[in-house]
């Protein structure tokens, strides 16, 4: 589905992360791609992870949605037998928003952290 070799990749397993986790991390794989373009995917009971994603980073106006793709694909369990999986691939572009909430983010994280420091750093009575 990728439309460039530059558009980077992120694929969503069926563990129980939240989607604030995925969001957190594709905005920061967005903000690191020259090309500003993710590809999201995820097999089976996982795609609603990727749709979940994409529909908040875009009402987030963090990225537009460029390209939505579903297809099959064969794969061996663990009893070596094919099995036919559903995959979702969601193609998404980065707004000029992305990076001003990106860099705001890790000014605050810094921030956060400097005090952490600072606090750990004083000597207690």
């Amino acid at each position: 589905m990728s439309e460039s070799n530059n558009t980077g990749r992120m694929q969503i397993s069926k563990n129980k992360k939240p989607v604030s986790t995925y969001v957190h991390i594709a905005k920061r794989l967005l903000a690191e791609n020259s090309e500003g373009t993710l590809e999201i995917s995820a097999l089976g009971i996982a795609m609603t992870t990727v749709a979940s994603v994409a529909e908040v980073m875009r009402k987030e106006g963090l990225v537009t949605i460029e390209k939505i793709d579903t297809s099959m694909v064969k794969l061996e369990n663990a009893r070596n037998v094919e099995v036919e999986k559903a995959r979702l691939s969601v193609l998404v572009k980065k707004t000029a928003k992305l990076d001003s909430v990106v860099a705001e983010e890790e000014a605050a994280r810094a921030s956060q952290a400097a005090s952490e420091a600072a606090a750990a750093a004083a000597p207690s009575s």
